[in-house]
């Protein structure tokens, strides 16, 4: 619930009066009420009960948010200097956005956030350095929609009190995106609306007023080069003659992240503000907000990234005192992974981040990945998206026709309407709300989504309009009320509000609701929250790649999201669900696909994992170009990889290490089961010779210790992997010279010559495995399928064919139970990747999976002989990987990637107001 003036008042004196380090207990806190509350009402500041009731909640909420402050690598020549300038230093634009950020967010999380963007600024160059020629590269690593933003806009605030002079940030590749950000920037920096600074066609003047941290305090704002209403333009400058000496504060430009925009800017500040040497004295720092764009799948000059690269360098080199920040959501970023050169070379690029590497931790509040799809991710937010394939097929063309909506969307538009009710029941009646339905990447197929959701929108407001408000039962003779009530009982029944208070509160919560297409053709006005700040939009947004980019949907509370799944790299920005929820989370739904979930149950564990290498990293000092080297190795590098040569070339060789990584073939084929049960039959066969019993571990599951490495490398080449399985597949052809098999065969890591392999128990009956004399209980899977290639996929939101805590085989208790206590003292539950660093010996997996369908429990019958798949899992130690001997040779098929795994970017039409 929004907060009244007085009672935000009241919140804010309360926070004020404890010092900074104390979390006040709740009778601390309705102590210090009972003192305040009658001190402003005699200035006429007064609050009710209720409204004293509320700032309570709202100061528990706040004050059980925490957030750590994140893990950082340097290189050996970047010196610390801020603390050594700080008496120095004016802090004028980091207090005023800090007291502005105070009045939402906890004090402890405000300290920490403080000193996580002093160690990044400490990371940049100092601009009163006597040198005068220096630049400095980094990368900052946050989770999309974690409050990126925030970081760099405090960024800019201590940059600019430290004296760095010109801001650039390159706000994504859409109009939309790049006033969004502006407006932020704007209020958190600056301090003014720039909408009238840089005033648009017909306007004249230089009006301009407060905004957001500005209200606070007026004495100064930063100088804005580019408006919310339009880009970089050096004709409006020119006219104004402005120039970088003209003003006494620092100068910001929040410009697009096009080729031509990012150039006309560097010939303008060339032409008017450089020396006679045609270099600029000024220091810059530029922020790069879209530096996770891994694919140069692009027809479009303008916004192909290796074109785009050349400009950002071109207008860094034109300062001599420069520092570049990439901002990216993901470690798989092209700066790391840029198939075009060589691990030997690609940290001398001039964007490689050769100085810094620091990972954010965020708050404890976020709804990320693996808050989401983790293992122990939030099952009630998810909908099991089944039906939409038959309207909107994954692989479709911009000319695709229906006529109709699947009947999960027909629910997902209902369930944005009851949200609505009950948020406004809530008293968040003036804050946006939005719903997302990203269907596909084709501007006409959107805009006909858009034309039949409005229609399938407006007939429901109809029946609410008619029927809501009627007496007694009459709403029942209304059949979409009838269904909005059965929705209602089933998934929002605790909200905390009856039926009949939300039937009663439908009409005016939905009355407002509109629908909107947003791509490039729709243009940025499309989806303008700002226009609508005082009473709130309510918004269904529909659209693809426009959607993907960076975007914030405002109140974002039901997904509707049917994309191919294996667009890797993209995954995480498509991501628009993540964020903070704060008072509506209970009522957020996620429609999406059991692949899709696996999917993203993957990259959160494997995005994880990295961060935690960067940790691991920080521990033995190590710096940004080994870190670099861990990610272009990661198996998970393999489609961005060959997704970024596509049209390159048909095949891409890469290598990749397996050093404490772990995978399953959660993909199997049913007419390849057949031939890998005889191959695990023959794995049986070949212990049985060489005399390695078969005993039971610790942990009750059937295990073989000390298996060769040539038993291991036969059975992984003998196994028929499904393709789609990246990091497993090689084909037949091919074995001799590729893969993971040869790679085991021929190692000569000592940690690798001997397996552990084991046989984990399931819940289902006892039986004898393969009639192999192993007495095993299969494990329960929940499988969908694929009439086409006979394909049989592990679903569900985890994606695991093993349970959690399996990968604990072959390690010793003692260690197992000190990792276990680590973990529950960070509040967490013991995650597989962390077992992998303190394994001794490698581990095979071979699991006995019996299909079931989804729903109704029962066996899947007759996809295979006994109804018994045979699958794997693998568990690597940690081993030195740093020669090519040490890692796994690939061969991808980029033609056969695009046939069938990954879809290609649309062509779409530019309607962004590129100004020049």
């Amino acid at each position: 619930m929004k907060l009244s003036r007085n009672a935000q008042l009241l919140a804010d004196y309360v926070v004020k009066s404890f010092q900074d380090d104390i979390v006040p207990t709740e009778p601390q806190l309705r102590e210090r009420m009972a003192q305040l509350a009658p001190v402003l009402e005699t200035i006429g500041q007064g609050t009710t009960a209720s409204e004293r009731d509320e700032v309570l909640k709202e100061l528990l909420a706040r004050l059980r948010v925490s957030m750590d402050v994140g893990t950082g690598l340097k290189a050996d020549d970047v010196k610390p200097w801020l603390d050594a300038r700080r008496a120095t230093i004016d802090p004028f634009y980091w207090t005023r956005f800090s007291n502005h950020l105070q009045k939402e967010w906890p004090s402890g999380v405000l300290r920490n956030f403080d000193r996580v963007t002093d160690a990044i600024l400490d990371l940049c160059g100092n601009p009163a350095a006597p040198e005068d020629q220096w630049k400095r590269r980094g990368l900052v690593i946050g989770d999309v929609q974690s409050g990126k933003t925030a970081t760099y806009t405090a960024l800019c605030c201590k940059a600019a009190d430290a004296g760095y002079q010109a801001i650039v940030l390159l706000a994504g590749s859409l109009e939309s995106l790049r006033r969004q950000t502006q407006k932020r920037l704007d209020e958190g920096f600056a301090g003014l609306d720039s909408s009238e600074f840089l005033p648009t066609k017909g306007k004249d003047g230089w009006k301009s007023r407060a905004v957001g941290a500005g209200l606070d305090n007026q004495k100064r704002f930063a100088a804005v080069f580019t408006s919310r209403t339009r880009d970089f333009n050096k004709d409006v400058l020119n006219s104004r003659q402005l120039t970088l000496s003209a003003v006494k504060e620092p100068v910001l430009f929040v410009v697009k992240k096009h080729k031509s925009i990012i150039e006309n800017l560097a010939t303008w500040l060339q032409a008017y503000n450089a020396d006679t040497s045609g270099r600029i004295r000024e220091s810059l720092l530029l922020i790069d907000d879209e530096a996770d764009n891994a694919s140069v799948n692009t027809n479009d000059e303008d916004k192909d990234p290796t074109a785009i690269n050349r400009s950002i360098r071109g207008l860094l080199n034109i300062f001599t005192r420069s520092t570049y920040v990439g901002f990216t959501a993901t470690p798989f970023a092209n700066v790391f992974i840029d198939p075009d050169t060589s691990d030997d070379d690609f940290h001398k690029e001039e964007l490689f981040p050769r100085d810094f590497i620091y990972a954010l931790d965020a708050p404890t509040n976020y709804v990320g990945a693996t808050r989401i799809f983790g293992e122990d991710g939030d099952a009630g937010l998810i909908k099991d998206l089944e039906d939409a394939e038959e309207v909107f097929p994954l692989k479709h063309k911009s000319g695709l026709q229906f006529d109709r909506l699947p009947a999960s969307l027909h629910s997902a538009i209902l369930q944005f309407l009851v949200a609505n009710a009950i948020r406004d029941l809530r008293g968040d009646s003036t804050a946006h709300r939005s719903m997302l339905i990203n269907v596909s990447r084709f501007t006409e197929v959107q805009d006909r989504v858009r034309d039949l959701v409005d229609t399938v929108t407006e007939h429901a407001k109809q029946h609410i309009r008619n029927f809501s408000r009627l007496d007694g039962a009459a709403w029942k003779q209304s059949a979409v009320l009838n269904e909005i009530a059965t929705l209602f009982t089933e998934e929002y029944l605790g909200c905390g509000f009856t039926w009949e208070q939300v039937l009663a509160a439908l009409f005016e919560a939905t009355a407002p609701i509109v629908v909107r297409s947003v791509n490039q053709k729709s243009g940025a006005a499309s989806l303008d929250y700002a226009k609508q700040e005082d009473t709130g939009l309510r918004v269904i947004a529909v659209g693809g790649n426009s959607l993907s980019r960076g975007l914030t949907l405002e109140g974002l509370c039901v997904s509707y999201f049917h994309r191919n799944p294996q667009a890797y790299d993209t995954l995480l920005q498509m991501g628009r669900w993540f964020g903070y929820r704060k008072g509506y989370e209970d009522l957020c739904r996620l429609w999406i696909t059991t692949d899709a979930q696996q999917w993203y149950s993957h990259v959160a564990s494997a995005t994880e994992e990295l961060r935690d290498e960067v940790r691991r990293m920080r521990r033995l000092d190590l710096t940004p170009k080994d870190f670099g080297l861990k990610v272009r190795s990661h198996p998970d590098t393999l489609i961005v990889t060959a997704r970024n040569k596509m049209r390159k070339s048909q095949t891409v060789i890469k290598q990749i290490s397996w050093s404490a990584e772990g995978a399953e073939t959660t993909k199997l084929r049913a007419m390849s089961n057949g031939a890998n049960r005889r191959t695990t039959q023959a794995m049986i066969r070949s212990l049985e010779e060489r005399k390695i019993p078969v005993e039971k571990s610790e942990w009750g599951n059937p295990i073989a210790r000390g298996v060769p490495k040539e038993v291991i490398a036969r059975f992984i080449d003998s196994f028929e992997v499904h393709p789609h399985n990246f990091k497993l597949y090689v084909a037949d052809d091919e074995k001799a010279d590729f893969g993971l098999g040869k790679f085991i065969a021929e190692t000569d890591a000592s940690s690798l010559q001997f397996w552990d392999v084991v046989f984990p128990q399931g819940e289902l009956e006892e039986r004898d495995f393969l009639n192999s004399g192993i007495q095993l209980k299969p494990v329960k899977r929940v499988v969908t399928t694929s009439d086409s290639d006979q394909t049989v996929l592990v679903s569900g939101a985890k994606a695991r064919v093993g349970s959690r805590g399996v990968e604990r085989e072959g390690i010793p208790t003692n260690v197992v139970d000190e990792l276990v206590a680590q973990a529950k003292a960070e509040g967490k539950n013991l995650a597989d990747h962390k077992l992998r660093s303190r394994r001794e010996r490698p581990l095979l997996l071979i699991y006995a999976v019996v299909p079931h369908h989804a729903g109704n429990d029962g066996i899947w019958k007759g996809l295979t002989e006994e109804d018994l798949f045979v699958a794997y899992g693998l568990s690597f130690p940690q081993f030195d990987d740093k020669t090519l001997t040490k890692t796994v040779a690939y061969r991808v098929n980029t033609t056969w990637l695009r046939d069938h795994a990954i879809e290609e970017e649309e062509d779409e039409p530019d309607g962004d107001d590129s100004d020049d």
